[in-house]
């Protein structure tokens, strides 16, 4: 019988859905009893403290907007994780804004679940219940269901949901991607297909040799990605693999060989967006709508502030976030902190990170705990 996409989805999941550590933060590991006793980071000083133990781990770009700044290690080299997502989100809002796409444009949430591996920590669940498209837990009852492109957007952005992710970078293609991330001053974007990387971890003999190109490993990811959609042989060889999967730590070397780029990049294009220096001027909105909507749905926003953007990501051993404010008197301060080299203990503790950097951004006798931090 020809393996059908949804048996695999379901099939899939069943396996693999405990052992992928996707973009939301899983799990416990021990810690070795050789190993120094750990900061706290379930507090914002615990962060203090462990990025003043593990500056090389950690880059970062916080700007105030009323001249408190802070660059560390702001043009090396991180893995990116979800955080990426805005480039997809600034090219879209470009299409849109251009003209040469609808955002009420409807999409078969079959072609949506196309991209999708069938576990990623539970985002295009999540995705899929908070979009109202009846479903199992795991992917939508009927394919034939439809939504829109503004949905996946949203879907991309507030869940995280890769899928999302893939399809919004097929239907755009990637030039419009990359001219958007250099209008921000981000020249050279690393865009590759999310699936493929799942497929790589599942497989991992399919993966280029260590060492090379990340050029050679997106190709290798973006054609085993097109084929998985269609090829009944690799589907079932995949779901047949997932069990497989590695656990936290065996995931760390796949997840270091993630698409990378910079603090400062990232900061560029949330600066753009929040400011309103992004070009086509029209996009802004359309941005804003999505990066500021948690924020903005989670209760009234602080004080004298008109919008918190955010995007954060994470894989094992990598934690991500990057945050933009805009305040009624016209400022824009903008935050941006990738950290690595962390287990599942100190990953799961994201938000007092989070807290640690809004707290930066707002206050500048915290901004001045960070760079002592940081530099001290």
């Amino acid at each position: 019988m020809r393996l059908s996409r949804r048996r695999l989805l379901a099939a899939t999941a069943a396996a693999g859905s405990a052992t992928l550590l996707g973009p939301t933060l899983l799990g416990h590991a021990p810690v070795a009893a050789a190993a120094p006793p750990a900061p706290d980071t379930g507090t914002e000083q615990g962060w203090l403290d462990w990025l003043r133990r593990h500056r090389d781990h950690a880059a970062v770009v916080v700007d105030n907007g009323s001249g408190g700044r802070i660059a560390h290690r702001a043009t090396a080299d991180h893995v990116l994780a979800s955080t990426i997502k805005v480039v997809h989100l600034a090219g879209y809002a470009t299409a849109v804004t251009e003209g040469r796409l609808d955002p009420d444009q409807q999409v078969r949430v079959g072609d949506w679940e196309a991209y999708y591996p069938g576990f990623d920590g539970g985002a295009h669940g999540h995705a899929l219940a908070a979009l109202g498209v009846p479903n199992n837990g795991v992917v939508a009852t009927d394919p034939e269901h439809r939504v829109s492109v503004d949905q996946l957007a949203h879907a991309m952005i507030t869940y995280s949901d890769n899928a999302a992710t893939d399809y919004l970078r097929d239907l755009l293609g990637d030039p419009v991607l990359r001219r958007a991330a250099h209008r921000a001053g981000w020249r050279d974007p690393d865009l590759r297909s999310l699936l493929g990387e799942v497929i790589l971890l599942i497989l991992p003999e399919r993966a280029p040799r260590p060492g090379a190109p990340a050029s050679v490993r997106r190709a290798v990811g973006d054609r085993l990605a097109r084929q998985a959609m269609s090829d009944p042989d690799l589907q079932r060889e995949l779901t047949e693999r997932v069990s497989q999967v590695p656990d936290y730590t065996g995931q760390l070397p796949w997840a270091r060989q993630h698409g990378k780029g910079s603090a400062r990049d990232l900061a560029a294009i949330h600066s753009a967006l929040a400011s309103g220096s992004f070009t086509p001027h029209g996009a802004v909105p359309v941005a804003r709508d999505h990066l500021e909507r948690q924020a903005r749905e989670n209760g009234p926003l602080p004080p004298g502030v008109l919008g918190i953007g955010f995007k954060g990501g994470s894989l094992p051993g990598v934690l991500n976030l990057a945050y933009s404010v805009r305040w009624a008197d016209g400022r824009v301060g903008v935050g941006v902190v990738l950290v690595d080299g962390i287990d599942q203990d100190t990953q799961a503790d994201a938000m007092p990170l989070a807290l640690l950097i809004q707290h930066a951004l707002a206050d500048p006798a915290w901004l001045d705990r960070l760079a002592t931090a940081l530099t001290g």
